[in-house]
């Protein structure tokens, strides 16, 4: 049985993330334990301040393939990349298949692929109009 990881508190995470002299070891140590947890967003914040890429292209890699547009702009910008369009195409159609509309319609404006967005948003607010994006 393996043994059960204990999560750091807020104020704990908000520590180590604020103060510039923590080793990059201890920052990825905390990454995968909350990566192993399934807690993407938090493990991003310990990656990307450890400057770990591979972290963070793991959880870049599963946001794809989960249709999830946050976390795949995220990683982005901690990886300091572009969004690819066949990494995005993919997104959009993982998220339309997971039933996340909302991120697929977003990901296929994002690609300039109109007619597919505005159809989507149709399906989410047939009367309504669609406030915000992620």
């Amino acid at each position: 049985m393996k043994p059960e990881k204990k999560l750091i508190n807020c104020l704990k995470k908000r520590d180590i993330l604020n103060t510039n002299s923590v080793d990059s070891d201890v920052l990825v140590r905390h990454g995968n334990v909350l990566f192993e947890m399934e807690l993407y967003n938090d493990a991003i914040d310990f990656f990307e301040k450890a400057g770990y890429e591979e972290g963070l292209k793991k959880i870049k890699e599963l946001a794809i393939e989960a249709g999830d547009l946050f976390l795949y702009r995220r990683c982005c910008r901690a990886l300091n990349t572009c969004e690819e369009k066949g990494e995005m195409k993919k997104l959009a159609e993982n998220a339309k298949e997971a039933g996340k509309l909302m991120f697929a319609s977003q990901a296929y404006s994002a690609l300039g692929e109109k007619e597919k967005a505005e159809a989507l948003k149709k399906i989410l607010t047939p009367e309504t109009e669609v406030v915000g994006e992620a």
